[in-house]
């Protein structure tokens, strides 16, 4: 007979899918197959289950729209972004665009045929297609994530009262506050300020005697 378990139980005994795994890897020792048995049967499946589900309701909203809808409105969003690098939505809407808004340079920083293919899928104007590959994909080379900044405004929308945000990508020109420099763009200009300053004929400061 078939024996259920409750979420919070494991079982003792050995599950046919951990029997034919270890037959079919003959050069196991007794005490690997034991190791992988041990890791099947007494995993509990409760906490696996529980972060998967946090997680997909963390990074996916409904915003109050079917599927297809809500694609089509974060196509047409992630491509204003693209052409004016900063815009103003709700605050549900700029937390559920800006994992897009990071995905789609991630996919400029390829640099290759494949990358710019599925950009193409995602934005809607070849323009903003060519800016992507062009200058947002270099412009993030020495940065690993991180790529747009959300700020929640003071003032709700008028009418229906909704929290509003800004979102828009850093280290663009002109923008009020920059953005935290990355670690491998440190390494670039940092470490090698003083071959950069002796190229440009500049002493450096313990060298240089003053008369007081």
């Amino acid at each position: 007979p078939t024996k259920f378990l409750a979420a919070d139980q494991t079982s003792t005994e050995v599950r046919p899918e951990v029997c034919r795994i270890t037959r079919n890897e003959p050069n196991t020792t007794v005490t690997d197959r034991n190791q992988i048995v041990a890791s099947r049967v007494t995993t509990p499946l409760t906490s696996i289950t529980l972060s998967s589900m946090r997680k997909r309701l963390a990074q996916f909203r409904k915003l109050g729209r079917t599927p297809k809808h809500k694609w089509a409105m974060l196509r047409n969003m992630v491509t204003s972004l693209i052409k004016h690098e900063r815009i103003e939505t709700t605050l549900p809407k700029a937390k559920e665009l800006r994992h897009l808004a990071d995905k789609v340079v991630g996919y400029a920083k390829k640099g290759n045929l494949y990358g710019k293919q599925l950009a193409q899928q995602v934005v809607r104007e070849k323009p903003m297609v060519t800016k992507l590959m062009e200058i947002l994909g270099p412009r993030y080379a020495d940065r690993d994530g991180g790529y747009t900044r959300v700020m929640k405004l003071s003032r709700p929308r008028r009418g229906d009262n909704a929290p509003m945000a800004v979102i828009e990508y850093v280290d663009r020109p002109g923008e009020i506050r920059a953005a935290r420099v990355p670690e491998k763009r440190k390494q670039k200009y940092f470490n090698n300020l003083g071959e950069v300053l002796a190229h440009a004929g500049i002493k450096p400061l313990a060298n240089h005697q003053t008369s007081l």
